[in-house]
């Protein structure tokens, strides 16, 4: 029989401390490795080759935007409404993959992951120290004004918040806000961006005359809705920039990701308290 005492002496030894110091340093090694050659097959790789990406043509790359376009039909009504100078737009195929806790090698397996690193330039393991380090001045999530839509929008934040946080402390990540409902009501015309909103102004105005349209998503608006979207006065009112800046931010990304045990029926009561509220 062992003692208690040979297997503390054993346990503290420092050839057992070395042991467990190096695997978990080897196992960076080896992802700062897939890092280096992801980068630099991303540096090599041409964003015009990117399949069905859109870019932006403004040489003054500080002002332009990338839209991550919620499917084809929406993209078709991004591409009918933006300046081509400043707007560019890239198809997302479903929902995005959850990164929160994948590792890198099994993250740049992932062709959309690595298509959006090629689009925007950025690079695994490489802070983003300015906006210039960017391709983009502004990333855009445009996507449903649905649940399937705010999920991507979930997803895509926990994508840059794992590898860039700082992009969101340099103001560069964003919500494009589309109508779900607009209504013609006597000489104006109402716009509502959740149904709870619209459900509330229903209440007050029973019995009246208006009419109504309802958009089923983003492919539902017309290119002249679009051309609105992106005008000026739309854009100031409808994009909306996303901050992280407490704690409690950081720790709501663990909340709703994270497949630690125990925390799926956190979760659930999170999402139980939503709904009352």
């Amino acid at each position: 029989e062992i003692s208690d005492k040979l297997v503390k002496r054993i346990t503290q030894s420092h050839i057992i401390q070395s042991v467990l110091y190096w695997v978990p340093a080897k196992a960076r090694a080896k992802e700062m490795e897939d890092m280096r050659k992801l980068n630099k097959n991303i540096d090599k790789s041409n964003p015009k080759s990117v399949e069905k990406f859109h870019d932006a043509t403004s040489k003054e790359r500080h002002k332009t935007m990338l839209c991550l376009v919620e499917g084809d039909s929406a993209l078709g009504g991004v591409l009918s409404g933006r300046d081509p100078k400043i707007v560019g737009a890239f198809p997302l195929r479903g929902k995005p993959i959850n990164v929160y806790e994948m590792g890198v090698r099994d993250v740049v397996e992932n062709k959309e992951f690595k298509n959006i690193l090629t689009i925007t330039g950025l690079q695994l393991g490489i802070a983003v120290n300015s906006i210039n380090d960017v391709r983009f001045g502004k990333i855009v999530f445009t996507t449903d004004q649905d649940l399937d839509g705010f999920s991507i929008r979930g997803l895509l934040m926990n994508m840059l918040y794992k590898f860039w946080p700082e992009l969101f402390k340099l103001g560069m990540v964003y919500i494009l806000n589309t109508p779900l409902v607009k209504v013609k009501y006597k000489k104006d015309l109402l716009q509502f961006y959740s149904q709870e909103e619209y459900d509330v102004w229903l209440e007050k105005h029973q019995g009246e005359k208006f009419e109504s349209k309802f958009f089923k998503g983003l492919g539902t608006s017309s290119s002249k809705e679009w051309k609105e979207y992106f005008s000026p006065d739309m854009l100031d009112q409808n994009l909306v920039q996303l901050k992280i800046e407490t704690k409690e931010d950081d720790e709501m990304f663990k909340l709703l990701f994270s497949k630690e045990k125990g925390m799926t029926d956190e979760r659930k009561l999170w999402l139980a308290l939503q709904e009352e509220v």
